[in-house]
């Protein structure tokens, strides 16, 4: 089951019950291809021993607010008591109480959702599940006021391979190690990628700026219609060949002159 932080934010205009935020965590692959994930919460939601009126089989009595137990009140001034019309004359009003909800008409219960998680989504980033907050009971829903809606807070575990970084960006954790004339040779070589692919790429000296290359739109995948994919951030360890024979360094001098000139 997925971790998960509720916050219930008190909603008071808009004819609204209150929303409910979740703190979900996702893994840096799942972010990257997109998932399924289980929520779990407690949501305040109609009660279905009564259907969200609030009355089942158990009774409970109370005193009559308008006469105060008496059974009478006043028709107006100069006129003589007559029967309370609010309890019929008995002072009292009886009501059988729902005895899940207390009369409430909702009740708190556990809520689990299956929530389509989209690729490409950031750190941070929130997706809003409309009318999955709190629900309002039989009464409210009468007077026009509405659910609630689910907030889920994206947040990434730590990855052991890749940092996303600049929000698209992914960068390499581990460097690679590259002999210095393997640039000049051109030699292709194979960089992890976060869905555990590898891919080709032939190494070359312009590419190499900083300590690490730079693979454009192999990062995070973009999210959004408009979105465009991040770049893949390669840290290089770059080895001096020290085994180099006489005749190695004769030919890499030879070389070095001819690009002088």
């Amino acid at each position: 089951m997925p971790k998960t932080i509720i916050k219930i934010t008190k909603k008071i205009k808009n004819n609204k019950k209150n929303d409910i935020h979740l703190d979900v965590y996702i893994t840096l692959l799942e972010g990257f291809s997109g998932c399924q994930k289980l929520v779990e919460f407690q949501r305040v939601q109609i009660c279905k021993t009564c259907n969200g009126n609030g009355d089942y089989e158990n009774s409970q009595t109370n005193f009559c607010q308008h006469c105060h137990g008496t059974g009478r009140s006043s028709g107006g001034f100069g006129k003589p008591l007559q029967k309370c019309n609010f309890c019929n004359g008995k002072g009292f009003t009886s009501r059988k109480i729902c005895q899940d909800c207390q009369g409430q008409g909702n009740i708190s219960q556990t809520i689990t959702l299956n929530v389509q998680i989209p690729k490409g989504i950031l750190q941070g980033g929130e997706l809003r599940l409309h009318h999955q907050g709190e629900q309002p009971n039989q009464e409210e829903s009468q007077k026009g006021i509405e659910a609630g809606d689910l907030y889920l807070n994206i947040h990434f575990d730590e990855d052991k391979n890749f940092v996303l970084v600049e929000n698209a960006n992914l960068y390499l954790k581990q460097a690679l190690t590259i002999n210095l004339l393997d640039f000049f040779a051109e030699t292709k070589i194979e960089i992890p990628q976060i869905n555990g692919e590898f891919l080709q790429h032939k190494l070359n000296a312009e590419d190499y700026e900083n300590g690490k290359i730079i693979l454009k739109n192999c990062g995070y995948v973009g999210f959004g219609k408009n979105s465009k994919n991040g770049d893949l951030i390669v840290p290089l360890d770059i080895k001096i060949p020290k085994n180099l024979s006489t005749k190695h360094k004769k030919n890499l001098q030879k070389i070095l002159e001819e690009i002088k000139e």
